[in-house]
């Protein structure tokens, strides 16, 4: 009896974690993201690790300086005007 409400409680607390989505955020120029190449490759990728990509498309110079930073990346909705974080 106690041992089935351990196991009900640490499931229960895990909970939230297997709610939360893997995700990897991938800074690429947008001729790479233009050629269709992440349309080939992410699939198989998500298939094989659970883990989903997302791209972001930039300019050669930009990529480069973002990963150089390690920053996190503001994308904007433009439908809603609201803004997360990658």
């Amino acid at each position: 009896m106690i041992r089935r409400l351990l196991l009900s409680l640490a499931l229960l607390a895990a909970l939230p974690a297997l709610a939360q989505e893997k995700f990897i955020v991938v800074a690429s120029t947008t001729s790479t993201e233009q050629s269709g190449l992440f349309g080939h490759l992410l699939p198989v990728f998500q298939k094989k690790t659970g883990i989903r990509v997302r791209v972001v498309a930039l300019g050669t110079g930009q990529a480069l300086d973002l990963a150089r930073r390690g920053e996190r990346i503001r994308r904007r909705s433009r439908a809603a005007g609201t803004s997360s974080t990658l």
